[in-house]
């Protein structure tokens, strides 16, 4: 799919130098790059991403570590200031001056200095969580559930729920079995004399990982309040199959803004008056005005880099915007790129190559830069 004004970082001059050493906090996943790229590998070629069966839960980290460019200098445990272990962790956002939100599987932690957890947030429909986000108050949060397929706001106050959107709901069903899901009894009796197959979804018999990724109907990996809307709506991005929705919080019904992106995008946030989007299985970075429509597209996957066994597959995982021309992106095949998109120039950051990174937090000083 071709756009005008594309940028292919492959044109760009590769450098070592693009920013000053910076203190960051990496949000690792788990600790197994190489098996993870080998399974997805082999989902892309028979035309799935998502698991058919149970797994282990894994292991990650939260890294505190300096980034700089240069060499071969690999970001690792061992040059960390310090690292904290949690249950697969996938986002984290500032909440107040030395305060910060991370979602690990099952639950919301409040993470205080050196990764200490001051309080943490739980939900019985909480499982294989991705985002977490802070509304312009600060007293909720926006928690996308991967594992149910739902998109949970909670009171930081009370920590009781306060609204909640399930695809099941609102016309993403039945999944590719033809299951229809349910979240109470009641609607799944309603659907069963209708003579559909309704199943109750009851989070008790289910682990941290909710249904297997390939069971679910939409997949959320990222759900934000628009800022350009007051947060009246709550912007999605639906990884089952590359959609981008907004939903109205009043009457939850949605209207689909994008549906021309490969499975599994990640990263919508909102930048220079519009929205960013990484647009993972491609290895893109999309650049689309207030309205969704797309304005350029930055190309990432012809750097090389790569590894071998990743052939043609691409997985760009995350891109931040650091300022307006300089962005940093997390590719699971080549490392941290750091581009400038005005000065032409690139840096590629090496972290442990077992890390699968999930999110980013630079650091300014002592406030959070992106």
């Amino acid at each position: 799919m071709a756009y005008l004004n594309n940028i292919d970082l492959n044109e760009f001059k590769k450098m070592e130098d693009i920013i000053e050493p910076m203190e960051a906090m990496l949000v690792v996943k788990s600790q197994d790059q190489a098996l993870r790229r080998a399974k997805l590998i082999s989902q892309l070629k028979e035309g799935r991403i998502g698991r058919m069966k149970p797994r282990p839960i894994s292991e990650g980290l939260l890294v505190n570590c300096r980034l700089h460019a240069g060499g071969d200098n690999i970001i690792n445990t061992e040059n960390a200031s310090w690292v904290r272990r949690f249950p697969e962790p996938r986002h984290m956002v500032p909440c107040s001056r030395n305060s910060f939100l991370l979602t690990e599987i099952g639950k919301i932690n409040l993470i205080g200095p050196e990764g200490s957890v001051l309080d943490s947030f739980t939900h019985p429909y909480f499982a294989f969580l991705h985002t977490v986000e802070l509304n312009a108050s600060r007293d909720r949060i926006l928690v996308t559930s991967s594992g149910y397929d739902a998109i949970i706001e909670i009171d930081l106050n009370t920590k009781n729920e306060t609204w909640s959107w399930f695809g099941w709901d609102h016309g993403f069903n039945p999944n590719e079995d033809g299951v229809y899901f349910t979240n109470t009894r009641k609607k799944s009796e309603l659907l069963a004399r209708r003579g559909l197959n309704a199943r109750y979804i009851d989070p008790g018999e289910y682990n941290e990982q909710g249904l297997l990724t390939a069971a679910r109907t939409t997949h959320p990996n990222a759900a934000i309040y628009n800022p350009y809307k007051e947060e009246s709506t709550v912007v999605a991005s639906l990884g089952r199959k590359g959609r981008i929705i907004e939903i109205e919080k009043s009457t939850g019904k949605y209207s689909l803004l994008i549906d021309s992106l490969a499975p599994m995008p990640h990263g919508i946030t909102p930048y220079n008056g519009g929205w960013i989007i990484t647009n993972t299985t491609e290895g893109e970075l999309w650049m689309l005005d207030e309205d969704f429509n797309i304005q350029q597209q930055i190309i990432v996957n012809r750097l090389s880099g790569k590894p071998e066994v990743a052939l043609q597959y691409e997985w760009l995982q995350l891109v931040k915007a650091i300022d307006r021309d300089t962005f940093v992106g997390l590719d699971a095949n080549r490392g941290i790129i750091i581009f400038d998109l005005a000065a032409r120039c690139y840096s590629i950051l090496h972290p442990d190559p077992n890390w699968c990174i999930q999110d980013i937090l630079l650091f300014r000083g002592e406030q959070v830069w992106i």
